[in-house]
C-alpha cells in the first residue's frame, strides 16, 4: 500500500478515535458518579462505524435469527453491534437501530464493554459464541465476533486469556484507554498482541476480514451467463 495511503488511513483512523475517546471521558466521568454510560459507548461506535464503511454495511444494534425462517427458528440475545450485508439482506425487522436480521445475513458482532477485564470479558466471549457457534459454510465466510472496551487492563495482563476462553469465532479484541489489540493470526489461528495503535489494528483488521468475508460469499455464488451466440455456435 502505498505511503499516502497510509497515512490518510490512519489519520482517518485517529478522526475516528478521538471521536471514540469523547465517550471514554464520559465512561470515566460516569463510574465516578457511579452512573453506567454502556448504551453511549455502543451508540458512538455503531456511529463511528456507519459513518466509515460503504452502505453496503448495515450497522445496528439487535437480534439474530439463527434459523431459516423466524417460525420455529431460534432468537440470539440483543447484541451490541450487529455488521450485517445490507446489499443482500434486508432486516426481518426494523425500529430506528434496532434490527433483527437471518443469520445468513450476519457479517461481524461486537460487544462492547464499558470496561473490560477477565470477568467481563468471559461474559462477551460466551455472549458472542451463542451466536456464532451457528456457522454455516467455511470459516473463511462465516461471521466473526469482536470485543472492544473502553476501559480495561493493559495488554500485557489480557494477553493469554484468549488460551482458555476465546471462541474461535472472535477475531479481534481492543482496550481503547490503554491502546491495545490482540489479533487473531490469518495462518496458525493464534492471537498477536498489538500493544499500541490498538484502535489502529482493530479497525483496520475488522475491515479487511468484512471485505474479504463479502467478497468470498459473493464468489461462491458466481454464475456466468452463457451468451447466446455461443451457445448456437456448432
Amino acid at each position: 500500500m502505498p505511503e499516502e495511503i497510509q497515512d490518510y488511513f490512519r489519520s482517518t483512523v485517529s478522526q475516528m478515535k478521538a471521536r471514540l475517546d469523547i465517550i471514554k471521558g464520559v465512561v470515566i466521568q460516569g463510574r465516578e458518579r457511579n452512573v453506567p454510560v454502556g448504551d453511549a459507548c455502543e451508540n458512538a461506535l455503531r456511529s463511528v462505524l456507519r459513518d466509515s464503511l460503504p452502505v453496503r454495511f448495515g450497522v445496528a444494534t439487535g437480534l439474530v435469527y439463527t434459523g431459516e425462517t423466524p417460525p420455529g427458528a431460534e432468537q440470539s440475545k440483543p447484541l451490541d453491534v450487529i455488521i450485517f450485508d445490507a446489499l443482500h439482506y434486508a432486516p426481518i425487522y426494523r425500529d430506528g437501530d434496532f434490527v433483527v436480521v437471518p443469520f445468513n445475513a450476519l457479517l461481524g458482532v461486537i460487544e462492547v464493554k464499558e470496561v473490560l477485564r477477565h470477568e467481563q470479558f468471559v461474559i462477551a466471549c460466551e455472549q458472542l459464541h451463542s451466536v456464532l457457534e451457528q456457522e454455516r459454510g467455511p470459516k473463511e465466510i462465516a461471521p466473526s465476533g469482536y470485543i472492544l472496551g473502553f476501559l480495561g487492563v493493559t495488554g500485557k495482563t489480557a494477553n493469554g486469556w484468549e488460551k482458555t476462553n476465546v471462541s474461535e469465532f472472535i477475531k479481534e479484541i481492543c482496550v481503547l484507554e490503554q491502546d491495545w489489540c490482540l489479533g487473531r493470526r490469518t495462518g496458525d489461528g493464534n492471537f498477536h498482541l498489538f500493544s499500541k495503535d490498538g484502535w489502529y489494528y482493530f479497525y483496520w483488521r475488522l475491515v479487511r476480514q468484512l471485505y474479504n468475508r463479502v467478497f468470498l460469499r459473493e464468489r461462491a455464488t458466481w454464475k456466468y451467463p452463457v451468451p447466446e451466440e455461443v451457445l448456437q455456435t456448432k
